[in-house]
C-alpha cells in the first residue's frame, strides 16, 4: 500500500474578527475661554511658560488633537470630572504645568479655561474642580462669546486661520506664536 503524501504548508493565523471599520477621528479644535473683562485666560500663562514647557505642551496638543475624547489619558491628559480634563506638560525644572478645560462636542472643540500646576499628586489652584466646572457651564451657555480659537494650538497643529480677525483681539498681535513654532520645525 502506498501512503498518500500530504502537503505541509506554513501556518497562517486566522484573520482577526471584523469589528467594523473605525472612522478616523477628526482633530479637535482648541479654544480658550474669554473672561468677563474680554481677556484670554490662557495667554498670560502661555507667555510665562519656558521654551521647554512650550515644547512639552506642543507634544501634548499634537497627540491629543488626534485622539477621541475617551483616549485623553496619561501621560498627556487626565479626566477630572464630567467632560472635564487636564492636560499634562512640564518644564526643565520639572514643574508640572496643568491647563484645565472641557469638551464642547457641538463644534468638536476642547476649551481651555484655567491654568494651574500639580505637586505631590495634588492639583493647584485648590478650587480647580469647582472653577473648571463653573467655567464649563458658563462657556457652554454662550460658547461663541465666551471662547475663541486658540492661536497657539492652531500654530502647533499648523491650522492657523487665514484671517487674524477670526482670533480674539489679544491673539491677533500674538506674533510669538509664529516665532515659537517656527523654532520647533
Amino acid at each position: 500500500m502506498t501512503k498518500k503524501k500530504t502537503k505541509v504548508s506554513a501556518y497562517t493565523p486566522p484573520a482577526p474578527p471584523d469589528l467594523g471599520k473605525s472612522e478616523a477621528h477628526p482633530p479637535w479644535q482648541f479654544r480658550c475661554m474669554i473672561d468677563q473683562r474680554d481677556r484670554c485666560v490662557i495667554k498670560p500663562w502661555l507667555a510665562g511658560l519656558s521654551m521647554k514647557g512650550q515644547a512639552s505642551l506642543d507634544r501634548a496638543i499634537e497627540h491629543l488633537a488626534q485622539q477621541p475624547q475617551q483616549s485623553w489619558t496619561r501621560p498627556h491628559a487626565s479626566k477630572i470630572g464630567d467632560n472635564i480634563y487636564v492636560i499634562h506638560c512640564h518644564d526643565e525644572n520639572r514643574t508640572q504645568h496643568r491647563p484645565f478645560g472641557h469638551f464642547h462636542p457641538a463644534d468638536h472643540s476642547a476649551v481651555l479655561t484655567l491654568t494651574g500646576y500639580e505637586k505631590d499628586d495634588t492639583y493647584y489652584p485648590k478650587n480647580y474642580a469647582r472653577t473648571t466646572a463653573d467655567r464649563c457651564t458658563q462657556c457652554n451657555a454662550d460658547h461663541t462669546r465666551c471662547t475663541t480659537r486658540c492661536r497657539y494650538a492652531d500654530a502647533v497643529l499648523r491650522t492657523t486661520l487665514k484671517e487674524l480677525g477670526d482670533y480674539h483681539r489679544e491673539c491677533q498681535s500674538c506674533s510669538e506664536c509664529d516665532d515659537i513654532h517656527s523654532d520647533h520645525d
